[in-house]
């Protein structure tokens, strides 16, 4: 029984969701259909690569995740080329979705194997690729087709890199990749890479206004009195901003992109 997640901005409150999952068991009857999200922030693609990024290794190996993120037009322009499709192999998983810069901020290093679709979309009206062209795809490699049949090997691939944080001198710079429903900050600081750059020493953190600076790390968010600020490694290993029982995002007015400055002392 194959395993295949969705990953999308079309939210919940409109009928396309239900169309994809209708089509989907109708093409592979017997799949195990599972939501990742779909209140992805329309457009969004640093958005859902962080999701997809800590969540796909929990999955079995083999697992076939769809991923669709509109294009912004309001970026693009109305009459920018839509993106290619895109499906790639990368840690025994299988990923299916557009050429928008987004695989690129998922794997690491170059063992991805990937294939630029080539698949005849039934009919070219379609808005939304992930209910024909994806579907077909992921019906494809469910059925044992290797992926080179679906369309033309590729090395070339859109690129983005917003989730490696950079050190210049003392100084690790990141920024906030992710906001929870709780209002927490997700930074793209990993806590492997402050531990390598710290060695020890004491820290300054600044999060936008440097009113906001930390200079300690919690293990718990109770460690601080209610209302207070904290910082702390989540469990996806990302060093976190945080406001115990309160919303960091509301309150501190920092949000997807803000900076995060990390100092550390000779």
């Amino acid at each position: 029984m194959p395993v295949i997640t969705l990953t999308t901005d079309l939210g919940l409150s409109d009928h396309y969701v239900a169309m994809i999952k209708g089509k989907l068991l109708k093409m592979i009857p017997y799949a195990n259909v599972i939501d990742i999200s779909h209140q992805i922030k329309a457009y969004n693609t640093i958005h859902a690569a962080f999701v997809l990024r800590n969540t796909y290794h929990f999955f079995p190996e083999g697992s076939i995740h769809l991923v669709s993120v509109k294009p912004d037009e309001q970026k693009e322009g109305p009459f920018a080329p839509q993106p290619q499709h895109l499906i790639m192999q990368y840690n025994n998983h299988y990923f299916i979705g557009p050429d928008n810069g987004l695989f690129s901020m998922i794997i690491e290093g170059d063992d991805a194997e990937i294939v630029r679709l080539e698949i005849a979309e039934l009919d070219d009206r379609l808005s939304l690729p992930i209910q024909d062209l994806y579907v077909r795809a992921a019906a494809a490699i469910s059925h044992g087709e290797p992926m080179n049949s679906l369309g033309v090997e590729t090395k070339e691939i859109n690129e983005k890199s917003m989730f490696r944080a950079s050190l210049s001198g003392n100084v690790l710079q990141g920024i906030i990749a992710h906001v929870d429903q709780f209002g927490n900050l997700h930074t793209n600081i990993s806590e492997e890479y402050f531990n390598k750059i710290a060695k020890n020493r004491t820290f300054r953190i600044d999060i936008g206004n440097s009113s906001y600076a930390l200079k300690d790390i919690n293990r718990w968010y109770s460690e601080v009195a209610q209302g207070e600020r904290l910082a702390l490694f989540n469990a996806s290993g990302l060093l976190e901003i945080a406001i115990n029982q309160g919303s960091a995002n509301k309150l501190l007015g920092l949000d997807i992109l803000s900076p995060v400055r990390v100092e550390f002392n000779d």
